[in-house]
Order: structure tokens, then sequence, then C-alpha cells
């Protein structure tokens, strides 16, 4: 199947139903930059710098994707043609906002807590 040949909610779909699918490199082509831009951001609203949160919290991005067989995937309806790049925003952003981790950099965590008071 030629993944690149896609529309954006058929990729998804299609990531959605296999995990383990060739379709994740096309949608990992698509999105990564997006993702990174979203987490980058935020760790830049909270002078976050390190270069290693950023790819965890990238990396956890992807990880709540797949997460529970792709259920945020697979649950996910297209409302218009771009839909999904606000949805992945989202999804991007929420990880990065996310107050209970414990592996994430204490001064961020603080940061973060102290900002949102």
């Amino acid at each position: 199947m030629d993944f690149q040949a896609l529309s954006t909610e058929e990729l998804v779909r299609e990531c959605a139903r296999n995990r383990d699918d060739q379709a994740w490199p096309e949608f990992n082509s698509r999105f990564y930059r997006l993702i990174a831009k979203v987490i980058h951001r935020v760790c830049r609203e909270f002078s976050e710098r390190s270069p290693e949160v950023a790819r965890e919290l990238i990396q956890d991005t992807y990880a709540k994707m797949l997460a529970d067989e792709c259920v945020i995937l697979r649950q996910f309806q297209s409302q218009h043609d771009n839909s999904f790049l606000g949805f992945i925003q989202t999804v991007a952003a929420n990880v990065a906002y996310a107050l209970d981790r414990e592996d994430i950099a204490p001064a961020f965590r603080e940061e973060l807590k102290r900002l949102l008071k």
C-alpha cells in the first residue's frame, strides 16, 4: 500500500488499526515536526531548555497515541480536512502540560505549578 497517497484521515485509521503497521513511518513523516513544535513551544513557555525533556515529551505524545491499542486514534472523528492537525496539537500540549509526571525536571514541574495557580 502506498501510505504517502493516503489522506490524513485514512492514514490515521490505518495506524489505529495496527500499531506495528508500516503506516507509522508515514505518520511520523507527516506529524513529527508538528508534535515537536508544540512540545518545544510549551517547554519554552516554562523556561525548560533541556533537549532530554523535550525528547521525552515527544515520545510520551506518541505513547499516548499508541496506548490502549490506539484508542484515541480509533475514537477520533474528523470534523473537517485539518481537524486532525488541531487534535494532534492538543494531545501534544496536554502531554507537555501534565503536572503529575514524576520524571519531569523538578524545576520545570515547579514552574508549571507556580504559573498555573
